[in-house]
């Protein structure tokens, strides 16, 4: 509860660092060379490390504080499908829903040479398609919410993506000099 409580006021101000992230996440994408789920699951373990390095950290505390975990409900804050202890790193499933993603959406991306198409695929094609999967599905919670926040968060990594697809930095900068 305390921490709940803590987290409101650290919430909203750091939505801001999380599109940074989910923007240099799609920008430096383009420039791996493997665009594949192997170079994917490498990242989403290196996340997942840090993350259980923290969590054990707050686990304990949460513990020694009377806090009970239950065996599914730990296997879910594990992979930050639920997050009750870690309520502040809800964006660690988002991460990996999105890096999973990612290969496919790099596959399809490669085959356009449009930034239109590739701008129209980011902000209406990839968030409506997900909202039309999100609609057909139960009421299972936590699908919602890694759905809503794919469709609230992923067109940012495929926007960083453009960038560098396209090398918009660049001609922003030619433009501005």
């Amino acid at each position: 509860p305390l921490i709940r409580s803590l987290s409101s006021y650290f919430f909203e101000p750091f939505k801001m660092c999380v599109l940074i992230f989910c923007f240099l996440t799609g920008y430096t994408y383009f420039f791996n060379r493997q665009k594949n789920l192997k170079y994917s699951l490498r990242k989403i373990t290196d996340i997942f490390i840090a993350y259980w390095c923290v969590f054990l950290v707050f686990a304990v505390i949460a513990v020694l504080c009377g806090y009970q975990y239950s065996a599914s409900g730990l296997v879910k804050e594990l992979f930050a499908l639920e997050c009750p202890t870690m309520i502040f790193c809800w964006y660690v499933a988002f991460y990996w829903a999105g890096m999973l993603m990612l290969p496919l959406m790099a596959k399809i991306m490669a085959k356009t040479k449009n930034i239109h198409l590739d701008i129209l695929l980011c902000v209406l094609i990839f968030p409506y398609t997900i909202r039309a999967i999100l609609y057909f599905l139960s009421d299972n919670t936590i699908v919602n919410n890694l759905l809503s926040n794919l469709i609230c968060y992923f067109p940012t990594v495929l926007i960083g993506f453009v960038f560098a697809k396209y090398g918009l930095f660049e001609k922003l900068d030619t433009f501005v000099s």
